[in-house]
């Protein structure tokens, strides 16, 4: 019975260990930054990471939205991110990197 109960509890760890390491801490990042669409700018969670991104400028678009222009500094170098809002709403409609490529100083850590 115990050697039983000891062999789950070891696959039980080794599901975890598996689960945890196949978390990708760029698309953690978009995840985290996608979960924000529909939320109201003035609520946005991405302070909630170890570090507080600074809303750096804010432009209007052709479309009518704004873009917050926000951006951070890591390790890594400068992470820097776009939320489109709605300016009558204030919510965020959608996201973007601030640059040409995905920029991979933008993560976090699961």
């Amino acid at each position: 019975m115990v050697t039983h109960l000891f062999r789950i509890i070891l696959v039980i760890l080794f599901l975890l260990t598996i689960s945890c390491l196949s978390l990708d801490p760029y698309k953690n990042f978009e995840d985290q930054l996608q979960a924000e669409v529909g939320e109201s700018i003035d609520d946005a969670r991405s302070y909630s990471w170890h570090v507080r991104p600074e809303l750096v400028s804010t432009d209007p678009l052709p479309n009518g939205n704004i873009a917050y222009h926000y951006e951070y500094e890591n390790y890594r170098g400068l992470c820097r991110y776009v939320f489109e809002v709605d300016p009558t709403t204030r919510k965020i409609v959608d996201w973007r990197y601030d640059g040409e490529d995905k920029d991979k100083a933008c993560f976090v850590i699961p």
